[in-house]
């Protein structure tokens, strides 16, 4: 286990556990931050209170990209879903491309075929 000490809101506190001490600095960097962003715009409110804020905001955050991943797992299911019409698709396309290529060579071979006989007017 390492331990990192860092400041968040004033206060030095040590961070013990088994997270890499650089994500353990960013972390704190980005509670600063956050913290600091808010006490900017809320003037006077005590710590506890900042504190609560910069927790609430997080919890936004948090929530936040929860949906948007719930969001991502929905278009993976509708992707998988659609895959195999996908597939079906991509198959009729490659099966008209041979029709049409048996229909030209057809159209081919009747043209020579009539190039090779007179036509008759009487």
């Amino acid at each position: 286990m390492a331990s990192v000490s860092v400041e968040i809101m004033g206060q030095n506190l040590v961070i013990t556990g088994d997270a890499d001490v650089e994500w353990v600095r960013s972390i704190a960097r980005a509670v600063e931050e956050k913290s600091q962003s808010i006490r900017a715009k809320t003037r006077g409110v005590n710590s506890v209170d900042l504190a609560i804020l910069t927790a609430l905001n997080f919890a936004e955050e948090l929530a936040q990209l929860r949906k948007v991943g719930d969001e991502v797992e929905q278009l993976r299911a509708e992707v998988a879903r659609l895959r195999p019409a996908r597939d079906e698709l991509e198959q009729l396309r490659r099966d008209h491309r041979e029709l049409l290529e048996q229909i030209d060579a057809l159209n081919k071979r009747l043209s020579q075929s009539f190039r090779g006989q007179e036509i008759k007017r009487t």
